[in-house]
């Protein structure tokens, strides 16, 4: 699936893995739970815990893995370049995505992480 988005939030249950191409300066938002984010090109995976980001950096390739239940927030670059967001998700043998597209800006206080970046 290939979409052109403001933002992407995905929910994830315990084995649920997807994979994230061409998404180069984009934001991986870890809103609840822990992610597991595996980047293409790099020796050491990534953990986020809730309030943690990080910028995908090189091809934009990820994968990501929640450890038990998590919600994620893809948020594109700054620059208001949407970008180009290829995703995949499979789910216990089924393969679906379900993306919701929102143009809000995350604040930090939204997701009660005030004072952290």
């Amino acid at each position: 699936m290939e979409a052109r988005l403001a933002s992407l939030v995905q929910t994830f249950e315990v084995d649920r893995l997807m994979s994230v191409r061409d998404a180069e300066g984009w934001t991986v938002i870890c809103e609840a739970g822990r992610a597991w984010l595996t980047l293409e090109g790099y020796s050491q995976d990534k953990w986020l815990a809730r309030c943690e980001r990080i910028v995908l950096p090189g091809s934009g390739h990820v994968l990501i893995e929640a450890d038990g239940a998590a919600r994620i927030r893809l948020q594109p670059p700054r620059e208001g370049s949407t970008g180009r967001l290829t995703a995949d998700a499979w789910s216990r043998g089924r393969q679906w995505l379900h993306a919701v597209a929102s143009t809000a800006i995350v604040r930090p206080e939204a997701l009660g992480c005030a004072g952290r970046r």
